[in-house]
């Protein structure tokens, strides 16, 4: 007899009848799906823990405070996929922690093909979570014993380490910075990111990439050193430049008036990186609305730095990784999955001269 699949079990988080109701109704639709039921903010904790569910569906509402407050106290260890009001939303929400997230359209018309979406964001969530839970009972029953998979290995970099990555991103940055730099060894040079995200998120989006990632991850402050081994995230309201003195490369984190549109921008960063490191900097520009970035990005292409671009396939928005290319600020543009490698075979043969 066949194995029958099991179900995904959801349980969702709204103060919204309608959203539930709406949900209910979506994944009742669907055979591979097992309703566990809703409730509102205040008995989160308790109802979800009681439901077991699989994947949490967590609405958030305008004020995306008492979602974000959730998020952060939680006491349960399910997946989260978010349902947000607007793309600067769902860039806070990914920064505290969900595993995905989508907004939800305001017109009627487009509410079917939104309902599709969470469904498929449901089930990559569901799969990813029992592929973490496989791993840990094979490696509980002796896989711990077999080779472990081979990553890359680094030369050890010098004490001042003479590269520089600068990274750059927008609309859909936050799980691409994360998909790039978890991949990368604790050994690589020092990284500086802008992030598109308002004050406040960009330090819970570092202390959750630290979490995840073999390099240190923080949110910038004025003065900090860039060494081996550690990210820079720069702050939100807070533009980061690049400089150098005898010591190496440190940045400082100053407030200003928007550049392109953004404080921090990609420009700022990108300006300062061409100007203070040159040929010692790799650039990459990941998806985002806009231009921020790719005008310096060409700058710093200008000065002898290797730059990436993302691809149109693997981003979100094709935006600023489409005008860098289109200016020429661009050595190799990549899916976003081979990023990291070649941000680790540039290091290799930097190392190896």
């Amino acid at each position: 007899m066949a194995n029958v699949p099991q179900k995904i079990s959801v349980f969702c988080i709204s103060n919204t009848g309608s959203f539930s109701e709406g949900l209910e109704s979506a994944l009742r639709e669907d055979s591979q799906f097992e309703w566990r039921g809703c409730c509102e903010y205040p008995q989160a904790q308790q109802r979800v823990q009681t439901a077991a569910p699989e994947i949490v569906v967590l609405c958030f509402e305008a004020d995306p405070s008492p979602a974000l407050a959730l998020l952060k106290n939680r006491q349960f260890s399910q997946p989260v996929i978010g349902v947000v009001p607007s793309l600067s939303v769902r860039t806070a929400a990914v920064a505290a922690g969900v595993e995905d997230a989508a907004v939800l359209p305001a017109e009627r018309e487009k509410q079917k093909a939104f309902w599709k979406e969470i469904l498929v964001k449901v089930r990559v969530a569901c799969s990813l979570q029992r592929g973490k839970r496989l791993s840990q009972t094979v490696a509980a029953a002796g896989g711990m014993n077999r080779p472990a998979p081979s990553e890359p290995v680094l030369s050890p970099a010098a004490k001042t380490e003479p590269t520089v990555i600068a990274i750059g991103a927008s609309t859909g940055g936050t799980e691409a910075i994360l998909e790039v730099i978890r991949n990368l060894p604790a050994a690589m040079p020092g990284i500086v990111i802008v992030q598109h995200m308002p004050p406040v998120f960009t330090a819970m989006y570092a202390q959750r990439l630290n979490g995840l990632c073999q390099m240190e991850v923080r949110e910038a402050k004025n003065m900090d050193r860039v060494h081996p081994g550690l990210v820079l995230i720069a702050a939100g309201g807070f533009h980061m430049r690049l400089f150098k003195d005898a010591g190496g490369y440190y940045i400082k984190s100053q407030p200003g008036e928007k550049v392109s549109g953004h404080c921090p921008s990609v420009n700022v960063l990108f300006e300062s990186v061409a100007k203070t490191a040159g040929k010692d900097a790799i650039g990459v520009i990941l998806t985002g609305m806009g231009a921020d970035g790719a005008q310096h990005l060409l700058s710093m292409r200008r000065a002898g730095a290797y730059t990436i671009g993302q691809d149109k396939d693997s981003s979100i928005v094709y935006g600023m990784p489409m005008e860098a290319y289109k200016l020429g600020a661009v050595s190799q543009q990549l899916p976003l999955t081979q990023i990291a490698g070649e941000l680790v075979r540039q290091v290799q043969l930097r190392r190896k001269k």
